[in-house]
Formats: C-alpha cells, sequence, structure tokens
C-alpha cells in the first residue's frame, strides 16, 4: 500500500507539473457592451474607484493563462494623483497560498487575505498589457515559476450630455414620425381590404344562392327520371340491379388493387431517396494549427476526409492512416466538436446545421490526443485544409451514422508533450558548433579519463529539455591533446533505438549499444554545446529538435534519467518495473565499455587523488586538489596511474555488472511477491 501511495504521489505531481504549461480551455469574463472599451487605445482614468474586469494571459500572446484558474476574474483600482493601487483576488484561500510571490509590471504585491495589492502602477499605463511573474508552489507536489500577462477592461469614458440630449430629442422625434406615419398607411390600407372583403363576400352569397338553385332543380329533374324509369322497368330491375352490384364489386376491386400499387410505388420510392445520400470527397492537407506548416498529424492521417448531409446536418468523416495510428489517436475534435463515432480508423463528427460540401475549398480547425504508453503522449491543436472536390451522386448508403452534434470535452487547450527534446511548436534551428557562455560547464583539462554530470536543455534556454527524461544524467570525457572524445548515455535500450541521428557540436554521434560517441575540440567543453536530434518510431511518428547540452565536473553517485515522474529514489521497486530512470541494466551491459565505468571510474579517480595529493605534500608540494580529477601532469606518473586505474576499474566493473544482477533478480522476487 505505501508502494501504491507513492506511486500515485509521483504521478499526481508529474500532472499538476504540467498543468501551468498548458491553455486550459478558455472561460473569458463577460463584459457588457455599455460598461467596457477596447483595451487597445490608450485610456487613462481619472482619480477615482474602480471595479473592471481583468483576463490572465500568456506571455507575449492572446491565449487565456492558467492562472485563471487560480484567481478571481475583477481587479479594484484606487486612482489617486496618476498613481494606481491593484487590488488582485485570488479566487480562494487554497489558491493565495499556492502564490509565493507575485509581481505586477516589476513591483511586488503584498499579500492581504486572499487578494494581493500592488502599489505604483502609472494610471495611465493601465490600458495595455501589463506584465507580470508568478511562483506557485505546492510543497511536495509542484513548484512553478512562470510570466503571465495581465489585460484590464477598463470604463467607457463618460459621455457629452448636451450631445446625448440632443441626439435623444432627435431620435424621439424621428420614431414619433414614423410612427404616424406607420399609423396612417395602416389605417388606409385596413379601409381598403374591408371593402374588399365586403365585395367578395357578396359576390360570394350571390353565387351560392345560385348554385343552390341550380343543384335543387337538377335533383327534382333526376328524381322525376328515375320514377319514370322504375315504372317502367319494374321486372327488369332485379337482374340489372344484380348485374350492376357484381360490376360495381369488380370495379372497386380494381380500383383498390391500382391504389395499393401506387401507394406501394411511392413509398418504396421515398425509401430509396431516403437511402440515397449525396457524398462529396476532398483531399486533406494537416497543418499546424494558425499556419501553413504540415503538421506531425499527416503522419496519423490519409490525406482525404468525406463529407455528407442527413436532416439537415453538416457530417465529416476523417480517416486515420492505419489501425496502428487509429490506436494512438485517444481523442480528436473538430470545429469544438468530438466525434460522434468510430468505426474501424474513421472519425465521424456532426457539425451541426452548416452546409460545408457545397464549398470548394473548407478550413476546419481541431484537436488531438496521440499517445503511445511509455514514449509519447502529446494533445495538440491543428488545422485541415480541404481541397480537390469530387461529388459521388445519390451514393447508396444505408449504414451512415447520424449521431447528434456532442460538444468537445473540455480538456487541456495547449501543447503538452513529451515527446523528445523540444516541443512540437518549437522552431527547428539548423546545428552549429558550440557557442561559448559565462556560465559553460567544464574548464579546460589536461590529457586523460573522466566523468561528468550531463544537463540537456531547451536550445537557448536555461529550461530543461524533455530530452533529459530519454538520456542518463552522465557522459564520459576522454581528452586526448586539443581534442575531446565525448560519450552520452541513452537510459535504456527502447530509448537508444528512437534515436535515428544525433548531432553534437555540428558533429554526428556514432552509436555503440545505449551510447552516442562525438569528437570535439577540448575548448569547446567549456561551453553549452548545441546538438539536434532525429527521433523515429516506424510507422508510428518521426521528429526533428534542437537541443543543448551543459557539461559539469565531478560527476558522483549512480547515473540516472532526468523525468521527475520516474525517480527512482523515492520508489525504486516502481521504478526498475516500469522502465524508468532507476533501470540501469542496459547502461551497464553495454558494449562501449565507458557506460560500465561510470559508476566506478569517479571512486578510481578520487582514490588515485589522495594518493597524489599525498605524495605531493611528502614531497613538499603545495598544490591543491584538483576539482576536476585532473591527473597528474608527468607522463610517466599519468601512465602509472591510468594503469592502476584501470585494474580497478576491471574488477570493480565485474564486481558492479554481478551486484546489478543479483539486484534485478530481488527486485523482481519482491515485487512478485509484493503482487501476491
Amino acid at each position: 500500500m505505501k508502494i501504491k501511495n507513492t506511486m500515485v504521489l509521483l504521478f499526481s505531481s508529474a500532472v499538476l507539473g504540467s498543468t501551468l504549461m498548458v491553455t486550459n480551455p478558455q472561460v473569458n469574463p463577460v463584459i457588457h457592451a455599455d460598461q467596457a472599451v477596447s483595451t487597445v487605445a490608450n485610456t487613462t482614468l481619472p482619480d477615482g474607484h474602480y471595479v473592471v474586469p481583468v483576463r490572465y494571459q500568456k506571455e507575449n500572446t492572446n491565449d487565456q493563462s492558467t492562472m485563471t484558474q487560480y484567481m478571481g476574474t475583477q481587479v479594484t483600482i484606487d486612482i489617486v494623483n496618476g498613481q494606481a493601487k491593484l487590488t488582485i483576488p485570488a479566487k480562494n484561500k487554497t489558491t493565495a497560498d499556492m502564490l509565493k510571490k507575485f509581481t505586477v509590471s516589476g513591483k511586488t504585491a503584498v499579500r492581504q487575505g486572499n487578494n494581493f495589492v500592488v502599489t505604483g502602477i502609472p494610471a495611465n499605463g493601465l490600458s495595455k498589457v501589463i506584465k507580470g511573474h508568478v511562483d506557485v508552489e505546492l510543497p511536495g507536489v509542484i513548484k512553478e515559476s512562470q510570466p503571465v500577462d495581465l489585460q484590464l477592461t477598463l470604463p467607457k469614458p463618460a459621455p457629452d450630455q448636451n450631445k446625448s440630449a440632443e441626439d435623444a430629442a432627435k431620435k424621439q422625434s424621428e420614431a414619433e414620425q414614423r410612427a404616424a406615419d406607420a399609423k396612417a398607411k395602416s389605417e388606409a390600407e385596413q379601409k381598403a381590404a374591408d371593402a374588399k372583403a365586403k365585395s367578395e363576400a357578396e359576390k360570394q352569397a350571390a353565387d351560392a344562392k345560385a348554385k343552390s338553385e341550380a343543384e335543387k332543380k337538377a335533383a327534382d329533374a333526376k328524381a322525376k327520371s328515375e320514377s319514370t324509369k322504375k315504372q317502367n322497368s319494374k321486372k327488369q330491375s332485379s337482374k340489372k340491379s344484380t348485374s350492376q352490384k357484381k360490376q360495381s364489386s369488380k370495379k372497386n376491386t380494381s380500383k383498390k388493387s391500382t391504389s395499393n400499387k401506387s401507394q406501394s410505388k411511392k413509398t418504396n420510392s421515398k425509401k430509396s431517396t431516403s437511402n440515397k445520400v449525396k457524398e462529396v470527397t476532398y483531399t486533406a492537407r494537416y497543418v499546424k494549427s494558425g499556419t501553413s506548416t504540415t503538421s506531425t498529424m499527416n503522419q496519423y492521417m490519409k490525406p482525404s476526409a468525406t463529407m455528407y448531409q442527413r436532416n439537415g446536418d453538416q457530417y465529416v468523416i476523417l480517416h486515420a492512416a492505419g489501425p496502428q495510428q487509429n490506436k494512438m489517436i485517444q481523442s480528436m475534435t473538430l470545429e469544438g466538436k468530438a466525434s460522434t463515432e468510430r468505426r474501424g480508423n474513421d472519425f465521424y463528427f456532426n457539425l451541426g446545421k452548416r452546409n460545408l460540401q457545397t464549398k470548394k475549398q473548407v478550413t476546419l480547425n481541431g484537436r488531438v490526443h496521440v499517445e503511445l504508453p511509455g514514449i509519447i503522449s502529446e494533445r495538440q491543436p491543428f488545422s485541415i485544409k480541404l481541397g480537390g472536390r469530387h461529388e459521388k451522386n445519390n451514393v447508396r448508403q444505408t449504414n451512415l451514422p447520424t449521431g447528434k452534434a456532442k460538444a468537445a470535452p473540455n480538456e487541456g487547450r495547449g501543447t503538452s508533450s513529451t515527446s523528445v527534446a523540444q516541443g512540437a511548436t518549437t522552431p527547428m534551428t539548423t546545428p552549429a558548433a558550440a557557442v561559448a557562455v559565462t556560465n559553460g560547464g567544464v574548464s579546460t583539462a589536461k590529457d586523460s579519463y573522466y566523468n561528468y554530470a550531463a544537463q540537456y536543455l531547451k536550445q537557448g534556454t536555461s529550461q530543461s529539455s524533455v530530452m533529459q527524461n530519454y538520456m542518463l544524467n552522465a557522459a564520459h570525457v576522454e581528452i586526448n591533446g586539443s581534442m575531446a572524445k565525448v560519450t552520452i548515455f541513452a537510459k535504456d535500450a527502447k530509448s537508444a533505438q528512437m534515436i535515428t541521428n544525433l548531432r553534437l557540436g555540428g558533429q554526428t554521434a556514432h552509436r555503440s549499444g545505449n551510447g552516442f560517441t562525438f569528437t570535439i575540440a577540448k575548448s569547446a567543453l567549456s561551453s553549452i554545446i548545441t546538438g539536434h536530434v532525429d527521433v523515429s518510431i516506424p510507422g508510428v511518428f518521426s521528429e526533428s529538435q534542437p537541443f543543448s547540452l551543459r557539461l559539469t565536473p565531478g560527476f558522483s553517485g549512480a547515473p540516472a534519467g532526468g523525468s521527475a515522474s520516474n525517480d527512482a529514489s523515492a520508489d525504486p521497486m516502481s521504478a526498475a518495473f516500469s522502465g524508468g530512470n532507476a533501470n540501469m541494466m542496459s547502461a551497464m551491459m553495454n558494449s562501449n565499455a565507458p557506460a560500465a565505468s561510470l559508476m566506478t571510474n569517479q571512486a578510481g579517480n578520487n582514490k588515485n587523488n589522495n594518493n597524489n595529493n599525498h605524495s605531493k605534500q611528502n614531497n613538499g608540494s603545495k598544490q591543491a586538489n584538483n576539482a576536476d580529477n585532473i591527473q597528474d601532469a608527468d607522463p610517466a606518473a599519468q601512465a602509472a596511474n591510468k594503469q592502476k586505474s584501470d585494474m580497478n576499474n576491471t574488477f570493480l566493473s565485474i564486481g558492479g555488472i554481478i551486484s546489478a544482477v543479483l539486484g534485478y533478480i530481488g527486485t523482481t522476487l519482491g515485487w512478485a511477491l509484493f503482487k501476491g
């Protein structure tokens, strides 16, 4: 039970951490037209007290920020001598407690209860986007620091009272004149209609009277004629009556039969017509939302789409590229509507009372949730451009879905991505040589072998890249003269196989087992090294993204991956069985020997440093310990140290492998016992 609780806590941390990075469903504050104006104009409020709507947006965008979940929808403004005091409320005490620091326009807000108060804001700047920054922390669960933009909707300026009165009087006069004209016209039309109705009624009465008299005369003549015939043919009446009855029966039967056949034909015709639906096919191209750049969705979907109409509703069918891609797509929405049905590899959408299929070109917007457990999980917006219209007339389709339109669920609207390297929306850059910066990781070293901590960053930033989830946090460096051979390691074989091409410092890295080796100038070790990675799962997806690598000297401890959700220290058993960062078996068994020595070289180097320092102290040397584990520069001493270190490393590596195997077996047995 303790292990399960730990796993739940870790999963919750990952979910809450990613929540601040995605865009939530937009919930715009309601602003009445007579109460607000556009905030684009530079509106300066006079001194006074105001309560105005506020919108929290992602930095430099119009996209709604996750801050909306934590804050109230209105801000109180008090202006004195052109200086404004903003009182910004949190939704409740819980969300207020999560905000550890909140700055607005460079000024730190002071918390008062559930409110955050900022003073000294120029009143003439309130109509512009106000820059802010927030630190959010929920101890043991989440800790984030994010920028946020505040957009205030200011009140309208006071209207000109005199002009308003004149306009109102003028409008009232015009309205009264229009009413009088309409009334006069209505009365004239009513009189004409009454006269016409009276004339028609009199004519109808006369016609009805004449018709009634004519019918009465005809009836009398007919009755008289029938009476005469009955008297003259009394004997034959019985036979004639029988004959007439038979003929009448035959005629009635024939009429009924003909009527039934006609009705049957009409019914069948109606059924046939109802089963015939006009289908329209289009060529389909999926692009990134709001751009003309081809989206990764093109890898999952066929380049075609189908439309048809039923009961006035517009239906659209999108086709997955195959069963494997269809299985990866967890959900999809189109124009804010969820799919009404999935059949095979097809997604059916009801877009409501719209007539789109008559257009030659159509652009639709949607969102997709793609997931391959343990590898990729993305929620992305996309647009689909339809063209090449082709119409199929009266195609008989008796089984096309007619489900009602369904609104899309309130899912996250952002771009949460666990694909390798940077998110899919980050612009790609061409790999370049390492660029020197002031906070580089490694200083110039002498010829020797070293272990370093490896940190993978989003290119051009100090933020951790998702690449860190797939790589170990240790690197092996071999310095030879002015060149350095660097080996970095994937966290397991599955991650290594996904990487089809890797470039660092302008050089292509060569893979051996789970290791990737490249050679750069020794001077580049003091810089942040730029890289580029191509990742692919054949038949599923492929991606190409930039990243940066920072090396820091003096790595110690067991190598691990960078994902917080797979931290082996929190739960070694679950991490071992989930393929997380604690799974070091693949790296230790790698034929690229440096992987096996990552856990042992540090200990050997530290021991050799102690021996060297002890020897130097005995000889009267006052050299300090080398923080970078650099060996004695003397060639003979270096060779002896290397030979001794290699022997120690060999025995320690063998012992490490044996220990790892025994640990893996023990963990497996422990997990089996735990499961019952």
